[in-house]
């Protein structure tokens, strides 16, 4: 996987991997699939949160975003 900080929805698309959205209000948190934003595979994933995002529970444009670092989720045992 690239540097996080430079990982753009095509590189997660073709790894197979979700993005994780954080709210930073209100703790809401989300993993989705990157092929459910319809946006351009150029897109940053870091930038993301800030210029794509709202957050569905509390309504903040403070939202966090980043590439899950593991298929589904946290390795297993992880807390």
């Amino acid at each position: 996987m690239p540097d996080l900080d430079h990982v753009t929805l095509g590189d997660l698309k073709k790894l197979r991997h979700r993005i994780w959205i954080y709210c930073i209000d209100c703790q809401h948190n989300a993993h989705i699939l990157p092929e459910d934003l319809h946006l351009p595979d150029s897109q940053s994933v870091p930038n993301l949160g800030r210029d794509h995002m709202k957050c569905s529970k509390c309504g903040s444009k403070r939202i966090h975003s980043k590439p899950e670092t593991y298929p589904g989720g946290s390795p297993e045992g992880s807390y």
